[in-house]
């Protein structure tokens, strides 16, 4: 049982302005109007598609209405993911996939006509279109995966069902999911996905949060099968895929479309499963030490190491920390996050049936759009200086590319949004000299930015290729099966220093990312760079913020280890990522000193 407000309670002010994307619901319906009109324009081009002279000179036009349909979609997406109990905008949502879906389907010919061109007319575009020769370069790449048109376009067809496990679980999560209400101290207290995760699990009162825990899971289990198919039915789609175009692995079909090497994938879990698992379990040690708690559990991991001097944050008050914090990047980048703030582009509401946890989304040549619930926590401020990471990124893309070279490689999309908040870190870290103040400034950090994205982000993808591998295999996996995989991992991180308590094998049915293909491991390469950079900038300034830019304003017109160039950092070794855990043992020694200094 909840007691969020419905979605038509919620203020004005604590939304997001859709209004930005679109005035109404009407101009939204005109716009798909266009779109197919200009859609039925551009396949009567169709007879020109025969050479790559003319593949090149309809492609500024295909850039549009993919642009288009991109903005169309993100209207639907967003207003249904502010309320997943409102049929109509389930309805609207349902509607646009319908339309994307056959959209995209008439456009395969285009895509096959690409696809046909030989290697020496690939060849030649990469040199004659210079603007998108990053995008000539992947299709040659792609070249000897792509299937014959009329399975490319068949597979273009079935997209729905391919994408029907991931709506399946968003849908159950959103609606269908119910806690009740669960009772400790002789309080009955209210119970949902968003109060556990942005409430309980941080709160300091041990016999609270370890009920709600309790109460959490048992009745996240009650879905357990549900997610479990769900889960099961996309790996064995994305084996499916893998194989039909030839692929060894899965993970060589999921490592291709980021440009990353199996050797950078898996250096990532490793390093971090081997080297950050030791200091991690040295900071839940001190956890428990300076709790007085007679063990530590699982459901004890995300307490504040000094709760008593942890602020309640107002929404001013945030605005101002990430204002100040994020003013060394420079008046054209604070410009923007002063707009981002002020012209309603955070929907801030905890309402029922909203989407959990925090996005931004940024529709081609529009402003971003962020969501989150806040809670009034510092937590939230960490989350806001994150999406605007990605709202900034955007920004600069949009200025500097088309359509094409839009989307960066995943590997480094979480680097813009994780740097941001180790530069919010910084700029707390600079405000007083007290060690108290110190202290909590650093394990907020630890607990939140280096948690969320090493540790919670990280153990994600552990699981995940140890679910990867066993669909390679041939396997087929069901609850118990992912529940012990989930189990094994956290095992093999914390060991026998965190009490493993009934749910924390629940975990994998708590995020969307792993539907996401390869996607969680990315943020703790992006923190990697996040982490190397901020740094940079907070002894260097201008110069250092002045190549952040220029990965920034690349997009996606280059491999990852080239954006991370531009920036002056290289991530070709194990290097940036041994770096960044030295770093953060540094923060737990100092941490376990200056609780030492204060006792």
């Amino acid at each position: 049982m909840t007691n969020l407000p419905l979605r038509s309670e919620v203020p004005v002010n604590d939304k997001w302005d859709l209004t930005l994307l679109y005035s109404d619901e009407n101009a939204y319906r005109q716009d798909i109007d266009a779109l197919t009109v200009l859609i039925k324009k551009f396949l009567s081009t169709r007879p020109e598609w025969t050479d790559y002279h003319n593949i090149i000179h309809n492609i500024p036009e295909y850039e549009n209405i993919l642009s288009k349909m991109y903005k169309i979609s993100s209207y639907a997406q967003l207003n249904l993911s502010t309320d997943y109990t409102d049929e109509k905008l389930q309805n609207l949502a349902g509607e646009c996939n319908l339309l994307m879906d056959h959209a995209y389907t008439e456009l395969a010919a285009f895509d096959a006509s690409i696809n046909n061109l030989s290697v020496d007319d690939l060849q030649a575009c990469i040199k004659e279109d210079g603007k998108r020769a990053f995008f000539w370069r992947k299709v040659l790449e792609n070249k000897s995966h792509t299937l014959e048109p009329a399975v490319e376009k068949a597979l273009t067809a079935l997209q729905p069902a391919l994408d029907f496990p991931y709506n399946l679980y968003s849908l159950v999560k959103q609606t269908d999911l119910n806690f009740h209400c669960f009772t400790t101290g002789g309080q009955k207290l209210p119970l949902d996905f968003v109060t556990f995760e942005n409430k309980y699990q941080y709160d300091p009162d041990t016999e609270r949060r370890r009920a709600a825990f309790a109460a959490f899971s048992e009745d996240l289990r009650q879905v357990g099968n549900t997610f479990a198919s769900a889960y099961n039915a996309r790996v064995q789609n994305e084996k499916i895929i893998a194989d039909l175009r030839h692929y060894n692995s899965i993970f060589d079909y999921l490592l291709q479309k980021q440009q990353v090497t199996a050797e950078m994938y898996h250096r990532q879990i490793d390093i971090i499963m081997r080297d950050l698992a030791p200091i991690m379990r040295r900071y839940a040690k001190l956890l428990k030490r300076v709790h007085g708690w007679d063990k530590i559990t699982y459901a004890d991991l995300h307490v504040p190491l000094d709760p008593s001097f942890t602020p309640s944050v107002t929404r001013e008050e945030a605005n101002k920390y990430v204002e100040s914090a994020l003013k060394i990047m420079g008046e054209d980048y604070s410009k923007v996050v002063h707009k981002a703030l002020t012209e309603r582009w955070v929907d801030f509401a905890c309402n029922r049936g909203k989407s959990t946890g925090g996005f931004c989304a940024t529709p081609i040549n529009c402003n971003s759009f962020i969501l989150l619930s806040w809670n009034k926590q510092l937590s939230d401020v960490f989350t806001l200086a994150h999406e605007l990471g990605h709202a900034l990124h955007f920004h600069y893309v949009n200025e500097n590319q088309t359509y094409l070279g839009f989307e960066p490689s995943a590997y480094l999309i979480e680097a813009p949004s994780t740097c941001n908040e180790v530069l919010f870190s910084f700029s707390l870290l600079s405000e007083s000299n007290n060690l108290r103040f110190r202290r909590w400034v650093l394990s907020t950090m630890l607990s939140n930015t280096y948690y969320h994205n090493f540790v919670t982000h990280l153990l994600e993808a552990a699981f995940q290729r140890k679910v990867y591998l066993a669909v390679d295999r041939g396997e087929n996996l069901g609850f118990n099966a992912l529940c012990q995989l989930m189990k094994d991992t956290l095992t093999e991180f914390w060991g026998d220093t965190v009490e493993l308590t009934p749910g924390a094998e629940l975990t994998w049915m708590r995020q969307p990312h792993y539907y996401m293909g390869l996607y969680s491991y990315t943020y703790s390469a992006g923190l990697t760079l996040g982490t190397i950079i901020a740094k940079r900038i907070y002894t260097e300034g201008k110069a250092a913020v002045d190549d952040w830019k220029t990965m920034l304003k690349a997009g996606g017109t280059l491999p990852p280890l080239e954006l991370a160039r531009l920036a002056k950092v290289d991530l070709s070794t194990a290097q940036p990522l041994e770096e960044v855990i030295n770093y953060l043992s540094d923060i737990v020694d100092e941490l376990e000193s200056l609780t030492a200094e204060m006792e």
